[in-house]
């Protein structure tokens, strides 16, 4: 009866690790997007900035 009983509980520990993993997988996901997603507005950021400063620069109309 012990022999079952470890048998289940190492079927159970296996599956939840599964899970765990899938769980790490999918967050590492989104840490990998919110960082991308960041380094995109940065990047566009500077790129407004540095335009607004060209125009004003060269004597925009406005």
């Amino acid at each position: 009866m012990l022999r079952f009983a470890r048998c289940v509980v190492e079927q159970q520990a296996a599956r939840q690790l599964v899970v765990i993993y899938q769980w790490i997988a999918d967050e590492e996901q989104r840490e990998a997007g919110r960082q991308a997603s960041g380094a995109r507005v940065a990047r566009a950021a500077d790129w407004l900035i540095q335009y607004g400063l060209n125009r004003a620069g060269r004597g925009a109309r406005g």
